[in-house]
C-alpha cells in the first residue's frame, strides 16, 4: 500500500513537472513542446487509467457539493487536454507533419488559450485532492513551515499571474508568450508553477472552511 501510495505521488508530481514545461514554447522551442506536450498527454492518459474506478462508480455513494464539483473539474480537464492534444496535432511542425492536417490562426489561439485554462483547471484538480499532500508536509516539516511555504508560494503565484498576463490570456484572447532572455530561463517556469499551485493552495482552504461549515455539509467528502 505504501510503495503504492508513493508510486502515485511520484507520477503526480512528475505529470506537475511535464505540465509546467510544456508551458514553455517561448524558451524551449517548438519540437522539445512537442515531446514535453505528447508526454503529458500520455502521462496524463495513464494517470486516468490508473483511477479508471472512479469513472465506473460515479452511481454509488452520494451526490455532495464537492463530488459534484469534482466531477465538473474532471470533465473539463478530459475536454481541455483533449483540445489541446488535437490542436496541437494539427499544429505541429515537426512531430506530426507527415499527417499534413490544416491549422489557422484560429487552431493556434484555442491551443493556446486551453493551456492557459488548464493551468486554472490542474490548479482546481489538485487544490480538490490536496489533503494527503498538506497532513504529510505538516507532519514531516511542521506545521509554522507548511504555512511559511504556503504562503510564500500564494505570494510568488500572485507575481507570477501579473508578470505572465494571466488574466488577458484566460478572458481576453491575449496568446502571445514573450519572456526577455536577460532574465533567468528558470525564472519563467517558477512563476508558472507558482501561479498553478496559489490556484490549488487557494481551493484547498476554501474546501476546508466549507467542509467544516455547519452550514455547508455538502461540501464535505463523501463516504
Amino acid at each position: 500500500m505504501e510503495r503504492a501510495e508513493k508510486r502515485i505521488r511520484i507520477s503526480t508530481a512528475l505529470l506537475f513537472v511535464l505540465f509546467v514545461l510544456s508551458l514553455g514554447a517561448r524558451v524551449t522551442g517548438v519540437f522539445v513542446h512537442e515531446v514535453l506536450g505528447l508526454a503529458y498527454c500520455i502521462g496524463a492518459l495513464f494517470h486516468a487509467l490508473e483511477h479508471a474506478g472512479w469513472f465506473f462508480n460515479w452511481r454509488q455513494g452520494t451526490w455532495g457539493l464537492r463530488r459534484i464539483i469534482s466531477t465538473a473539474v474532471n470533465a473539463a480537464l478530459a475536454l481541455g487536454f483533449t483540445i489541446v492534444l488535437i490542436t496541437g496535432v494539427c499544429l505541429s511542425p515537426d512531430i506530426f507533419s507527415f499527417l499534413h492536417l490544416p491549422s489557422d490562426m484560429f487552431v493556434r489561439q484555442l491551443h493556446s488559450q486551453t493551456a492557459y485554462w488548464l493551468l486554472v483547471v490542474v490548479g482546481l484538480h489538485m487544490g480538490l485532492h490536496a489533503e494527503g499532500c498538506w497532513r504529510r508536509l505538516k507532519a514531516e516539516r511542521g506545521k509554522a513551515w507548511a504555512w511559511a511555504l504556503a504562503v510564500l508560494t500564494v505570494t510568488v503565484g500572485i507575481v507570477g499571474f501579473l508578470d505572465r498576463m494571466l488574466f488577458q490570456k484566460l478572458f481576453l484572447g491575449f496568446s502571445f508568450d514573450f519572456w526577455d532572455p536577460a532574465r533567468p530561463v528558470l525564472l519563467y517556469f517558477v512563476l508558472y508553477a507558482a501561479s498553478l499551485l496559489a490556484v490549488s493552495l487557494a481551493v484547498y482552504a476554501a474546501s476546508t472552511v466549507l467542509g467544516r461549515s455547519r452550514h455547508d455539509a455538502l461540501f464535505r467528502r463523501s463516504h
